[in-house]
């Protein structure tokens, strides 16, 4: 279905004690209160919200994606880009309407892979990620507006509870869809690709800490 779609939703990849310890330690860098659509903790040009907690390192070669990992990369395995997003409910404007993340979808033919952790229920009525199923197959218009309105008519949601991952094609065309749920959505994004930065101040950095196994030092480049 991955091939097909172009993305991938497995449940329950991590458990309740864990997607609760990253919560806390999100709570803990007393974030401003998001408008819409908000990061946080984004890399490289420093670690990024690996330096947070441990817990977050034990992500970038969880078991839950590792296998789809080295089936995609083989032993090249580097993370090139982190960062989580956090909305609160949206209020005003159309619940169904999406935005276009551009940056986060491949211009080149470049082999990559997007890993998208929920720490909050996420999906149809809630809002989050959406995306256009298969369209990793085909070419995107160029017109951005184009790009937009083909996302708001075409897209789905995806249901994916807290402690979900969902796994994508970095030539999906993907959007978050207004955020419409409860309660805060707070998603975890790590960008993996075959191609090592070869400028090192452009890697995501090891900060001191945390401890990183050998193959965790080796995805992050170092």
């Amino acid at each position: 279905m991955f091939d097909l779609r172009g993305y991938a939703v497995k449940e329950d990849a991590l458990t309740r004690t864990i997607v609760d310890e990253l919560n806390r330690a999100i709570d803990r860098q007393l974030l401003p209160p998001p408008s819409t659509y908000n990061r946080f903790g984004s890399a490289p040009l420093g670690s990024g919200l690996l330096s947070w907690d441990q817990a977050f390192i034990q992500l970038i070669d969880h078991a839950a994606i590792l296998d789809q990992l080295q089936l995609v990369f083989g032993s090249a395995i580097f993370l090139r880009r982190i960062y989580g997003i956090y909305e609160d409910r949206f209020v005003g404007g159309n619940s169904k309407s999406a935005h276009l993340d551009v940056t986060t979808c491949a211009e080149n033919a470049e082999q990559g892979l997007l890993v998208i952790w929920n720490l909050t229920d996420t999906g149809q009525g809630i809002g989050g990620f959406s995306c256009i199923e298969g369209s990793h197959r085909v070419k995107p218009p160029n017109d951005i507006e184009k790009s937009l309105e083909l996302a708001n008519s075409c897209s789905t949601v995806p249901d994916a509870r807290a402690g979900s991952v969902i796994v994508c094609d970095p030539n999906l065309r993907f959007t978050h869809v207004d955020w419409a749920g409860p309660h805060q959505r707070r998603s975890l994004v790590f960008d993996y690709s075959r191609s090592l930065a070869q400028d090192t101040a452009t890697r995501i950095t090891i900060a001191s800490n945390i401890t990183c196994s050998k193959r965790q030092q080796t995805i992050l480049g170092h």
